[in-house]
């Protein structure tokens, strides 16, 4: 139910087809837009990573798990 209603806000609609053994067919239909568009906002080349300065306490009954954790919260600057 959201596609429907995000395409009957943009003033579209949709067909659907359905054949017993060969599945289904949707078709979205869109208005066409005559004029400019708007240019794609350029994200960073390399996003900003948050760090972390806190101390965790881990506890984790699996010990290959408790140190994949703890090696990924140690990189990303937590006291583990």
């Amino acid at each position: 139910m959201t596609v429907c209603g995000i395409v009957k806000q943009s003033g579209g609609y949709i067909w659907a087809y359905r054949e017993l053994g060969k599945g289904s067919t949707f078709k979205v239909y869109l208005p066409r837009v005559d004029g400019p568009t708007e240019e794609p906002v350029e994200e960073h080349a390399h996003p900003v990573t948050k760090r972390g300065a806190e101390t965790i306490l881990l506890v984790e009954d699996e010990e290959a798990v408790r140190q994949l954790i703890q090696t990924v919260l140690a990189e990303h600057g937590y006291d583990v």
